[in-house]
């Protein structure tokens, strides 16, 4: 039997598994070539924001797009009063919001950096907040 086919595709599929896991690639991550990715209409988000304060919705996910070179776990260090499992509050997100255009590495954020997603049936939200990072120096 001839294990050569075999061989490749299993040397493949470890390079590219290493080559993932080297440059950050997961396929749970949405990468900032993605346009649409961070926009959303400003109607629909503060009408998603007031129906989340108003009826007491849980975070369920933060998460980022557009950091290529500053860690996530740098960013959710920023961010501290927004953590999932916590009730939402707006209170909570401006002060997120606050704290993240703090960082240097980053440009400031505004509310239209933020994109929100609710699920009703379970009352959770989730939040993509849009990054841009500064050029290194």
């Amino acid at each position: 039997m001839d294990y050569a086919p075999r061989l490749l595709g299993v040397t493949i599929f470890v390079f590219c598994f290493l080559a993932a896991l080297t440059f950050g690639q997961s396929s749970e991550v949405e990468r900032p070539e993605d346009k649409t990715t961070c926009e959303q209409n400003k109607v629909e988000r503060e009408a998603w924001i007031n129906e989340a304060e108003r009826d007491q919705y849980t975070i369920t996910r933060v998460s980022f797009s557009g950091n290529m070179y500053i860690r996530d776990r740098d960013l959710r260090l920023e961010k501290r009063t927004l953590d999932e499992g916590d009730l939402f509050t707006r209170k909570a997100l401006r002060s997120s919001i606050k704290r993240l255009s703090k960082m240097k590495r980053i440009y400031p954020l505004t509310m239209e950096d933020v994109k929100v997603r609710l699920d009703r049936p379970r009352k959770d939200i989730e939040f993509l907040f849009c990054v841009k990072e500064r050029p290194k120096k």
